[in-house]
């Protein structure tokens, strides 16, 4: 693992109390998010249908990958009569938030970059807010797990923080003046009462996002920014840049 990687690891190892009581209730995206992902033209199964999950009979597996404090889990639950739920994250001290609150869902201790888990196994992957921690030399090798995973026709939500905004122009000034050829990757503070950690984080374009997927064999479905639970133009004005995509291919 490299230097990056242990360091974001032992990050939210620091803060996941404090991280977690941030975390709390439903994000709006979710809602916005799940009437595109889970639209009926992408299952040809009838029981996968937009109107009628709570009455499927179907089981429907989903992977949280990256699943932090497991907030997720609520929401998904509310959709699925028969949801099959696995969170995944590298964080123990997460998950021993994410295990104190929820008792009966599957958490696991899991690498994005290398998922403990068998071949198109699951019918979706939900991956909120953790790519943009990953260094972009590792960004092919976390899509191609995604990809492995996931069933044939599956689903692939994910999302990762828009930095292009003034909040964060420091950042990025800082960046550039250190190395101006690697001006996406910067260290974005958590500063709260003792914990105090600069956090790793790599600024996506939504273009950029939007490739890194397609050259893995995914078709999009939708890419887009956004805002307090509403799609926004251009995209910089948004807080979050949102991908929907579909496996249609092996490779």
């Amino acid at each position: 693992m490299s230097f990056i990687l242990k360091k974001v690891q032992s990050d939210y190892n620091k803060i996941a109390k404090s991280f977690s009581e941030t975390r709390n209730k439903p994000w709006p995206e979710f809602e916005l998010l799940s009437k595109i992902a889970f639209n009926k033209k992408y299952y040809p199964n009838p029981d996968h249908d937009q109107k009628g999950y709570s009455e499927s009979n179907s089981e429907f597996q989903i992977l949280d990958l990256a699943c932090g404090n497991g907030r997720l889990f609520d929401f998904l639950n509310s959709k699925f009569s028969k949801l099959i739920y696995t969170g995944f994250d590298n964080s123990i001290e997460l998950l021993a938030q994410a295990k104190q609150k929820y008792q009966l869902p599957n958490f696991q201790y899991g690498d994005i970059l290398e998922i403990s888990s068998e071949n198109a196994k699951f019918d979706q992957i939900w991956c909120i807010a953790a790519l943009h921690h990953i260094p972009k030399k590792y960004h092919q090798k976390a899509v191609k797990e995604m990809h492995r995973v996931l069933k044939q026709n599956g689903i692939l939500v994910l999302t990762v923080w828009q930095l292009w905004q003034w909040k964060y122009f420091k950042y990025i000034i800082k960046s550039f003046l250190k190395n101006p050829f690697r001006t996406k990757n910067l260290f974005i503070p958590w500063r709260k009462g003792d914990t105090k950690v600069d956090r790793y984080c790599y600024a996506f374009t939504l273009k950029e996002l939007q490739k890194t997927f397609q050259k893995s064999g995914f078709e999009i479905i939708d890419c887009f920014s956004s805002y307090k639970g509403k799609k926004i133009k251009p995209w910089w004005k948004g807080f979050n840049l949102c991908l929907v995509c579909q496996k249609t291919c092996e490779s």
